[in-house]
């Protein structure tokens, strides 16, 4: 299975497009049209093969640190 990155941007003329990528950003395929609203560029993209996923709740953030138990408190005086 190979790896494909998906790209979404804003062009010159302000309008949504999407592509797709190789890791090493070749790009393979591209939207045909332009969308006035992210959500209409996402759904067209959709139609290609993207899959959104939602972002998992409670997931730690890189470099934050996710403790399931608080840190205790020290002794020293």
């Amino acid at each position: 299975m190979s790896t494909v990155v998906w790209r979404f941007f804003v062009g010159e003329d302000r309008r949504w497009r999407w592509q797709t990528l190789t890791p090493g950003r070749v790009v393979l395929s591209e939207s045909s049209a332009s969308y006035s609203a992210y959500d209409a560029c996402v759904s067209a993209a959709a139609a290609n093969g993207y899959l959104f996923h939602n972002a998992q709740e409670n997931a730690p953030w890189h470099g934050s640190t996710h403790r399931s138990m608080p840190r205790e408190q020290s002794t020293r005086r």
